[in-house]
């Protein structure tokens, strides 16, 4: 639609131009490579990106070539008009704030999955025997848990979960500690084995037949744009995505991750000196 009203030419009249001077390929490529490239990026996904980029850099060659062949209907200012624009467009793309969700799914809020606010016993195993802990929410990444044990970011622990006479032992990590409110843990699921995650879904399932809140509501697409457009009116921003600051989580489970690498070697070069680490 840009091309045919630079060119001051309405579609029709537009496309008769490429249907009598596009090969085949050409033709097929106008025609399903802009819709494959759109639902590219609406699906948001590290493939977006090579796809996206792929047919921009083929619609800048194939602008080049029609001005080449035809260069009475694309003039010089027009192929430069359009070549700013695939530029403009690209650039967009390429900032941060914008590739963070396609490369970082922890960006993608739509995705999470539902916590669920619940209160039911579990057992947790300790560094010694297994003790009794409160499930405080759960979903089917996690749960959180409330205990006076204490753990340390990173621990890989075993919970005990028992829910509608079903028993289902799963390991997680721990990844957050909670001290201000609640003293527990946030555990996440851990390499657990297929059967174990299709026994945790069907706990969730049944949670949510049975009614229960979720810690956070999430926001639908219509919802979300409305409070998009009152913010761009209201203050003018919104026009390019603000990235999210790093999760503080995050950052301590990294640090924890690098601190235990860097034991680990030097535990191994004690024992090459023939030393036994204290």
């Amino acid at each position: 639609m840009l091309s045919a009203s630079l060119m001051n030419n309405d579609m029709n009249s537009y496309m008769k131009i490429i249907y009598q001077h596009k090969t085949w390929w050409e033709i097929a490529y106008l025609s399903l490579s802009h819709p494959f490239a759109s639902f590219a990026i609406f699906s948001i996904r590290k493939w977006s990106y090579p796809v996206f980029l792929t047919v921009a850099l083929v619609d800048l060659y194939l602008n080049f070539q029609t001005w080449r062949l035809f260069p009475n209907i694309l003039t010089v200012p027009l192929l430069v008009v359009l070549t700013l624009c695939n530029i403009a467009f690209v650039s967009y793309f390429l900032l941060n704030a914008v590739r963070a969700p396609y490369f970082n799914p922890r960006v993608r809020w739509w995705e999470v999955k539902p916590r669920f606010l619940v209160n039911f016993t579990a057992r947790i195993r300790g560094p010694v025997s297994k003790q009794k802990c409160l499930v405080i929410d759960i979903s089917e990444g996690g749960i959180f848990v409330k205990t006076n044990l204490e753990f340390a970011l990173g621990d890989t622990v075993k919970v005990e979960l028992a829910f509608l006479n079903r028993i289902i032992e799963v390991q997680g990590k721990v990844v957050h500690c909670g001290k201000a409110r609640i003293k527990g843990y946030g555990i996440q699921f851990y390499e657990n084995d297929k059967a174990t995650m299709n026994s945790i879904g069907k706990v969730i399932e049944a949670i949510e037949a049975m009614g229960f809140a979720t810690r956070a509501q999430k926001p639908t697409m219509l919802g979300d744009f409305k409070r998009w457009v009152k913010a761009l009116l209201k203050t003018g921003r919104g026009w390019v995505p603000e990235a999210l600051p790093p999760n503080p989580r995050n950052v301590i489970s990294l640090e924890v991750s690098k601190a235990r690498y860097r034991e680990r070697r030097w535990r191994k070069m004690l024992r090459k000196q023939g030393r036994t680490a204290a």
